[in-house]
């Protein structure tokens, strides 16, 4: 288990963990979730066909395999400021004994990562939303697959 200078534990990170800083992350991952199935849908693309995660019925596979170009500076780099700048993520326990994250955490994890989102970033020489980054590799992972043309994913400057 790991204790940040600001007092928050984190075991490790594990989807299944109910702890803050993994709640915390499942939450932005769903987030992150959500924007790069749609961008995929709309280039036409397959989101069950994975390449480096494993297909199994009904798992959204190369939608996983998309976010692992965009979980660091998209989600997991607005968790870390959170908590190096103070916030202790707030848990509210469900009936059945789960834990789940406060209204309070729940908020500012969707503002940050929103805030992250609408930043700016330099990628082919011009600046783009990260939204549209998102959907910028989505729509050259169709072009490789119909075109053969080159991909290269995207690198974030964090």
């Amino acid at each position: 288990m790991i204790l940040t200078e600001k007092g928050v534990a984190f075991p490790g990170r594990a989807w299944h963990l109910q702890d803050p800083v993994n709640s915390m992350l499942n939450y932005g991952y769903a987030i992150l979730r959500s924007r790069v199935t749609s961008a995929i849908i709309r280039a036409g693309l397959e989101t069950y066909a994975g390449f480096f995660h494993v297909d199994r019925s009904g798992r959204i596979s190369f939608v996983l395999d998309v976010m692992e170009i965009f979980r660091p500076s998209i989600v997991d780099r607005p968790i870390i400021s959170l908590i190096t700048r103070g916030h202790k993520p707030g848990t509210e326990e469900k009936e059945d004994g789960s834990m789940f994250l406060d209204n309070k955490s729940i908020k500012l994890v969707r503002e940050y990562i929103n805030e992250r989102l609408e930043a700016k970033e330099e990628f082919k020489g011009n600046d783009y939303h990260l939204r549209t980054i998102i959907q910028l590799q989505a729509r050259d992972i169709a072009t490789f697959f119909r075109e053969g043309k080159k991909f290269k994913g995207y690198i974030s400057r964090w």
